[in-house]
């Protein structure tokens, strides 16, 4: 995931339409989550999904607050 932020936030990858951002506990359609710092730049992370994407797979991401100016990149190998 490669994610060029403009504020702090916290964003999650899921198949699930309904953000569980503030959910202790996630269900397994949370695949994955980024906390962002205030400071604005380009952060890489990489991380197995461990799962089959197919074709008309739905991928949504939640974001919180002032962190939702940016845009994140998703590499499929």
């Amino acid at each position: 995931m490669s994610a060029v932020t403009a504020a702090a936030g916290t964003w999650e990858l899921s198949t699930s339409a309904t953000s569980q951002i503030a959910t202790g506990s996630p269900d397994t359609g949370v695949l994955a989550r980024l906390r962002i710092g205030a400071t604005a730049g380009m952060q890489n992370v990489y991380f197995p999904l461990n799962r089959a994407v197919k074709i008309l797979d739905n991928l949504y991401i939640h974001t919180t607050g002032a962190g939702n100016v940016g845009e994140i990149t998703i590499f499929i190998e």
